[in-house]
């Protein structure tokens, strides 16, 4: 499968773009909603490893690990 025929979704890989890093936390949130906390933070943390100083994404995962 070429790149340009890759599905959107977790691909260990930061999120990069605005769009993306919108989506990701977009998922991110939604899974903290559901509970699953763990995947949640994993989220946040793409976010940052694209985007450290996005706010929402660290009050986000500080909220998860408090």
């Amino acid at each position: 499968m070429d790149e340009n025929s890759a599905t959107a979704g977790n691909t260990g890989l930061p999120p990069s773009g605005p769009a993306a890093l919108a989506a990701r936390l977009a998922e991110a949130t939604a899974l903290h909603q559901r509970g699953r906390l763990d995947d949640a933070a994993a989220g946040y943390a793409e976010v940052l490893a694209a985007a450290p100083a996005h706010a929402a994404a660290l009050h986000l995962l500080g909220v998860v690990r408090h």
